[in-house]
């Protein structure tokens, strides 16, 4: 199965169906996209907050294709949450051009 990114707003149950999709396969991670922003512990800075926040949310996206490419080459099936915008589309369709975007 190819990478499956869910995409939309803060708590409309991206992590929970992206988890439970995950749960069903039988070698599969799960990757939220927030946890990977929360790796910067000073100096963080929302997507709302600005360029500093955009660049974050970049950064993110970044970090989260290079784990799930990690992943797949070890042979899970990789699905991921995450807040997706226009820019952040553009990251995951470089970095994991295979993916399915929702």
């Amino acid at each position: 199965m190819r990478p499956l990114v869910l995409s939309g707003g803060p708590a409309v149950g991206k992590s929970t169906c992206a988890r439970r999709l995950a749960e069903d396969e039988d070698r599969a991670a799960f990757i939220d996209a927030d946890d990977i922003r929360q790796l910067v512990v000073a100096g963080d800075a929302t997507l709302w907050s600005g360029a500093e926040g955009r660049e974050q949310h970049l950064l993110a996206a970044r970090n989260v294709a290079a784990l799930a490419r990690n992943l797949i080459a070890a042979g899970f099936t990789v699905t991921i949450a995450d807040v997706v915008t226009a820019e952040t589309l553009d990251v995951y369709r470089a970095e994991l051009p295979d993916c399915l975007v929702v």
